[in-house]
């Protein structure tokens, strides 16, 4: 009977969760076959066109020529990613497994959190109403919308669960019951026990990373309170390390063999403060209320009190809770003060863990500076700050119920999860209705434009070649440039496969040197050799341009490649903002072997990097362009350039470029040092008005990583349209 009840609770959970997300997510899946949403939500539909058995593959449909790997980027969303792609191969479409993975993990984490709940003693079905209700917390519906591997948080509950079966003892009782205990029994648990390690540990680093923090705080506290089982309580952990470590070999191998010459991704300690949590926002209830009265009241003055807050991650919508876990902390508050107090120091442990990594200058900060700063978006702990409040509001009950207190009795439990429900319903889930309904309207408007746009091209250059995707947008995370989001170039890869096109080839490495090379426009010597390795023409997105930069770069274009031969509106009216410009009708890809020296010097250039992760000690501004011009300011008297050559047939030879003072500078002419690393040194005398060229021959070349220094002893100054000292130009500089 007990074990019939659970599966009808467990069902229960299960279908109330998917009828409430129903209320949010409804008018999106009318639409499963289309993207939901641009930005991070159209990256991770790539990820499962790219994602193979246990990591993903590589070729040159997206970045082309030398193509997109994306194993350089470690990564062990794994579960996410293997559950979308089967879908994706199964259907043949590459919306509909992100799609449908994502309205799949509100049942899921209904029940893991049912599950969660009934470790704390609680059943029936106050338990059902408190798992569905933090389910549909913000986190989960608005990350949905980019961040879709976060959102699904089923990785979060887990952890918990494994965190809860360590501190609690029953991990002993799991892995080695009793000798009596029937085989089908040790094979269920075990089997739980897999999937539970599995699950934390590949459905992301972050949440692989809260597991193991959880797991640790449960050990200690284990170890604490009764000094028992400490060797078995480390196993679960031990696995979910091993186990997430084994995810990472792909990304691991990729980046042995195809080593990135600089950072892809550095981080600094002092962002684990900029991304930590913000509790005053956590433990509100979300401004989202659909409701008149009181509710729009309050939905102004809480917009209002954050309204002034640094726009971040953590001060967004997601990072709000609910209605409901705003009622549980105010229970746990009271209940504290009462006899039901009992059997709160583990959660009581878990919490303080968890509070001490959330909130900026906590244990986060400790962990940046002396393990690893790449986990810095603590921020992401907030469904597992929630789920454990209700896990206390739960056990509180619980004891209640064990003590026969009357509101624990049937009826006023029904009417306390009725209530629970339909605050839920109206609180938490309907209000994301309308994003989701104008996230999937517009992703169906602009995948048909696409299709229409790309189709055109097809039928006018059937074969198979490159096309130049302009402005370039350097990958992963550039971040927007005016009206044009990241990765928005993906709209058309993602739909035609009939083209290799040029977005996509990742930072900092070989394949994505050239392309940050490039002006603003390429000039024509520039389209020629990309046409010998076999582009055939130019997308161009004006989106990311002003009005006047529009029109300049569109008659640049079509001045020497005649007008658009297709064009396309991404906006629901009838002005262009989509160009495609022939360029040679005749090319075709081509494979990198049978490229001739002349391509390979210009694809396999040494590359030129300013980066340093701290902006206090930058010497270099970011660098500029204007149609086939280039262009770095230095912002501190001595700057220095980084030289990679990249392949042993361009070992590097030459440094060229060209030299001027800043126009706000008193001084008509000064005196600039330039000094390669490797010795050679040029003194050169520059103007504001006129560019003085130069050539820096390397004596020995070699491939070696070399330097430029730039210095002077001109006093920098500041024009009135820059936010820094300017000191030297350095025009068109370039590395052979």
């Amino acid at each position: 009977m007990t074990t019939k009840r659970t599966w009808i609770e467990v069902a229960s959970t299960a279908v109330l969760a998917t009828a409430i997300s129903l209320l949010a997510l409804l008018p999106a899946l009318t639409k499963l076959g289309s993207a939901w949403g641009g930005g991070d939500m159209l990256s991770a539909y790539v990820n499962i066109e790219n994602w193979g058995l246990f990591g993903f593959t590589t070729g040159n449909r997206f970045g082309y020529p030398l193509g997109m790997n994306q194993n350089l980027f470690p990564s062990i969303d794994i579960t996410q990613n293997s559950f979308a792609a089967l879908i994706g191969w199964i259907t043949g479409n590459p919306f509909i497994g992100i799609n449908l993975l994502l309205f799949l993990s509100f049942p899921l984490v209904a029940v893991l959190a049912y599950c969660s709940i009934r470790l704390t003693g609680l059943r029936g079905p106050l338990a059902v109403a408190l798992a569905v209700a933090f389910t549909m917390i913000p986190f989960h519906f608005a990350r949905g919308l980019g961040h879709v591997s976060l959102a699904t948080m089923y990785g979060a509950v887990t952890a918990v669960i494994l965190a809860q079966m360590v501190g609690s003892g029953r991990m002993k009782n799991m892995l080695f019951p009793h000798t009596d205990t029937p085989v089908k029994i040790r094979i269920t648990n075990y089997s739980i026990l897999v999937a539970l390690v599995i699950t934390t540990a590949w459905s992301g680093v972050y949440y692989a990373a809260f597991g193991l923090l959880l797991m640790a705080a449960a050990w200690l506290w284990q170890l604490a309170t009764t000094r028992a089982d400490t060797l078995i309580n480390l196993i679960p952990i031990i696995a979910v390390a091993v186990v997430a470590v084994t995810g990472f070999i792909p990304s691991l191998l990729a980046l042995q063999v195809d080593p990135p010459y600089a950072s892809l991704g550095e981080r600094l300690p002092y962002e684990s403060v900029i991304f930590a949590g913000v509790l005053a926002i956590a433990i509100l209830a979300a401004p989202i209320s659909r409701l008149g009265g009181p509710f729009v009241t309050y939905n102004t003055e809480v917009n209002q009190a954050f309204g002034n807050a640094p726009q971040y991650e953590n001060t967004t919508l997601s990072n709000y809770g609910t209605w409901i876990t705003l009622a549980a902390i105010v229970f746990i508050a009271v209940a504290l003060l009462t006899r039901y107090r009992s059997r709160l120091g583990l959660l009581s442990m878990l919490l303080i863990t968890t509070l001490l990594f959330f909130i900026p200058w906590g244990l986060n900060y400790v962990f940046a500076a002396l393990v690893t700063p790449q986990i810095r978006a603590w921020n992401r702990l907030l469904p597992v700050l929630l789920l454990l409040i209700v896990l206390m509001a739960a056990t509180i009950f619980a004891n209640m119920k064990v003590r026969n207190i009357k509101i624990t009795h049937t009826y006023p439990v029904l009417a306390i999860a009725i209530v629970i429900l339909g605050i839920t319903a109206v609180e938490s889930a309907w209000p994301f209705s309308t994003p989701y309904r104008q996230g999937a309207q517009d992703g169906a408007q602009i995948i048909q434009v696409s299709r229409d746009y790309t189709t055109a091209i097809d039928q006018q250059l059937p074969q198979n070649c490159g096309i130049l995707q302009l402005p370039h947008q350097v990958y992963p995370e550039s971040g927007p440039t005016r009206d044009f989001n990241d990765y928005e170039h993906f709209w058309n890869s993602i739909i035609d496969s009939n083209k290799s096109w040029s977005y996509g080839a990742v930072k900092n490495t070989n394949a994505g040197s050239w392309l940050s090379a490039l002006p603003q426009v390429p000039n024509s010597e520039d389209v020629d050799l990309l046409a010998q390795a076999g582009f055939c023409g130019i997308h161009l997105d004006t989106r990311a341009f002003g009005a006047t930069a529009k029109q300049r770069i569109v008659a640049n274009l079509t001045e020497r490649y005649g007008p658009p031969t297709v064009t396309a509106s991404t906006y629901q009216d009838s002005i262009p903002n989509w160009f495609f410009f022939t360029t040679d009708p005749q090319a075709r890809t081509q494979d990198p072997v049978t490229w001739s020296p002349e391509l390979v010097n210009y694809f396999f250039a040494p590359a030129i990097t300013t980066e340093q992760v701290d902006l206090s000690t930058r010497t270099v501004a970011p660098r500029g362009s204007k149609d086939d011009l280039t262009w770095w300011w230095t912002i501190a008297p001595e700057a220095v350039f980084t030289l990679h050559p990249l392949d042993p047939r361009v070992p590097l030879t030459e440094i060229t470029g060209g030299i001027r003072i800043p126009r706000c500078q008193n001084e008509s002419e000064a005196q600039v040092t330039l000094t390669l690393g490797s010795g050679e040194t040029l003194i050169m005398t520059a103007n504001p008005k006129t560019t003085t060229e130069f050539s820096i021959p390397v004596k020995d070349p070699s491939m070696a990583e070399n330097t430029l220094v730039v210095s002077t002893d001109l006093v920098g100054c500041t024009p009135a349209d820059a936010s820094f000292s300017q000191y030297v130009q350095l025009i068109n500089l370039n590395a052979s």
